[in-house]
């Protein structure tokens, strides 16, 4: 073989190796984006001091934590928590409260609440079908709902609810109450009190529907670089296009149309962004108007300059990053029907850390 020849196949070998190279490091790239793996747990901690058992004793808790199975987490005085189960369930901790992770397969979510109160969210966002309360006296099993647990009553904000005790069990429906009463289980209508609790916490999910949403972007900050360049926006008008979808002013689907290839990110975070819409839904349904963005009071001012100026007026023009207004638990009248607003929702004292687009 000649010189040449032989110089020829070490250089097209080279070649061909690069080639493949590149072929390779492309291929990781695009399965790197296009998928986005669930975490099983994580905490949040919204404010005080929480608590973790990993196993080897109490120790306190660090914000956004991953948790795994048989992991406890309690709260103490004055102090707030979020466990996030495959980041489709929101596990509302109240203050002095205490529980763990029971079961992690996908099949049978479970915690056991072994004292004080929690308000819980349950979507299919993962593909989850039941998830399971277990208290020393009652269990509560459901497929898509909102409710509060504590020690022996449960109170269904949204869906419905299999209550049991260890001598029957009761289906419980929306906006209704159910009490374990000298071993019986009894269901009650809800109480003013217990209607402005449910606004309450169904205001602490939306928060939290959205830091889950600002999460996935944080994840993902190529898929988030590559959809503002498929939008032609910068950061600030991304975080107003985010708003405007939470409001019904833009379309969550497009950003899946227009995706060049299937990239599960974007899918979770348009899958979020239906779900905030639907909090929002319910919450109108009960009487409470999420404060509107300054971007929409101005928009309404121009397709409707008298009626905008009411809507600015009674908003105060609040800018998205603000929080909502005090609004004590007191009856008014809306439509000419009595509700009852709910307390003002708490500040977090800590929070994921977020991108400058999802602060909503």
């Amino acid at each position: 073989m000649s010189e040449e020849k032989k110089k020829f196949r070490k250089k097209h070998a080279i070649i061909l190796g690069i080639v493949v190279g590149v072929i390779f490091i492309l291929l990781v790239s695009f399965f790197a984006i296009a998928r986005s793996p669930t975490t099983p747990a994580y905490l949040n901690i919204e404010s005080g001091e929480v608590q973790v058992n990993l196993g080897s004793g109490w120790i306190p808790a660090v914000d956004g934590m991953e948790l795994g199975l048989d992991d406890s987490v309690r709260t103490l005085d004055d102090s707030n928590a979020i466990l996030v189960l495959y980041e489709s369930i929101i596990v509302n901790l109240k203050p002095n409260t205490e529980v763990k992770i029971a079961d992690l397969a996908k099949d049978h979510i479970k915690i056991k609440q072994d004292s004080g109160t929690t308000w819980n969210k349950f979507t299919k966002l993962a593909g989850i079908n039941s998830y399971e309360v277990e208290t020393p006296n009652t269990v509560a099993t459901v497929r898509g709902t909102e409710f509060e647990m504590t020690m022996d009553s449960l109170i269904v904000g949204s869906g419905t609810v299999d209550f049991s005790s260890g001598k029957g069990h009761l289906i419980v429906n929306k906006n209704m109450k159910a009490r374990l009463v000298d071993g019986k289980l009894v269901q009650e209508d809800l109480t003013p009190e217990e209607k402005a609790r449910i606004i309450e916490n169904k205001r602490l999910v939306l928060k939290s529907l959205r830091l889950i949403r600002e999460r996935e972007i944080n994840k993902h900050p190529h898929v988030y670089n590559l959809v503002k360049s498929f939008a032609h926006v910068t950061d600030e008008e991304a975080k107003i296009k985010i708003q405007k979808m939470d409001w019904g002013y833009a379309d969550e689907d497009s950003l899946i149309e227009k995706s060049p290839t299937r990239i599960e990110s974007i899918e979770k975070f348009v899958s979020l962004t239906k779900e905030v819409k639907k909090e929002k839904k319910e919450l109108q349904s009960l009487g409470y108007e999420e404060p509107k963005p300054k971007w929409l009071v101005e928009r309404l001012q121009q397709e409707k300059p008298s009626e905008a100026k009411v809507i600015a007026e009674g908003s105060g023009e609040q800018d998205p990053e603000e929080s909502a207004p005090e609004i004590k638990p007191e009856a008014r009248l809306v439509d000419d029907k009595q509700v009852v607003e709910p307390k003002p929702l708490e500040k977090a004292g800590s929070s994921p850390k977020s991108s400058d687009l999802s602060k909503i």
